[in-house]
């Protein structure tokens, strides 16, 4: 399974489990699914953020695969949507 197909799948069971929580949950949710959740569920999509460093791209005809340009490519473009993703709120503010 590639990289993009588990990070699709985590992005459904994050939406998917929000609506539930709020639909059928109450304040007695369990430490087990608070630790998967916050955890497990970020610390993948941390991983995908590193990776996303060393993972070359097209530039019009062009396989770009110099690590400095793609980490440029990457600051530019999706690491802050990424970074707000991964931040814990809930740490902060609780």
């Amino acid at each position: 399974m590639c990289r993009e197909s588990i990070v699709q799948v985590l992005v459904l069971y994050t939406f998917l489990l929000g609506i539930f929580k709020v639909c059928f949950i109450s304040d007695g949710w369990s430490v087990t699914w608070d630790f998967i959740d916050s955890f497990c569920v970020n610390g993948i999509f941390l991983l995908d953020m590193i990776l996303s460093f060393f993972t070359p791209y097209w530039e019009g005809q062009t396989f770009v695969i110099e690590i400095p340009k793609i980490s440029c490519n990457y600051l530019k473009c999706y690491f802050w949507i990424d970074l707000l993703s991964v931040f814990p709120f809930d740490m902060f503010f609780d």
